[in-house]
C-alpha cells in the first residue's frame, strides 16, 4: 500500500480529483444557518463553511478509499411529524 493506505496505482493527482462540488444550507435552531460547500474527491469528502466569505473554514475533512468515491452528498433534513432517532447527532450527511 502506498501513501495514506491507498493503492500504489492511485496517484496523488488522481486522489485530489474533484468528483462533485455544490453548495447547501445547514439550518440550525436559533441561527440564520450556514452555507456549506461540499467537495467530493476521489479519496474523500470536505465541507467548507462559506457563510462569511472573509473567513472560510474547513469544518470536515474525511480521507478514505475503502468507502468508494463520493459522487453526491447532502445535508439530510430533519423528518417532520415523526420521532427523530438521530436528533442527538444531527446534522447528518448522506453520501452516494
Amino acid at each position: 500500500m502506498g501513501e495514506m493506505g491507498l493503492s500504489p496505482f492511485v496517484t496523488t493527482i488522481e486522489q485530489n480529483k474533484v468528483n462533485t462540488a455544490f453548495f447547501c444550507k445547514l439550518i440550525a435552531l436559533l441561527t440564520r444557518g450556514r452555507r456549506l460547500l461540499l467537495v467530493g474527491y476521489v479519496s474523500g469528502l470536505q465541507a467548507w463553511d462559506c457563510t462569511n466569505l472573509d473567513a472560510v473554514n474547513d469544518v470536515l475533512n474525511l480521507r478514505w478509499l475503502d468507502w468508494g468515491r463520493p459522487w453526491s452528498a447532502a445535508i439530510l433534513t430533519t423528518p417532520k411529524g415523526a420521532a427523530d432517532e438521530f436528533a442527538g447527532v444531527r446534522p447528518l450527511i448522506g453520501m452516494m
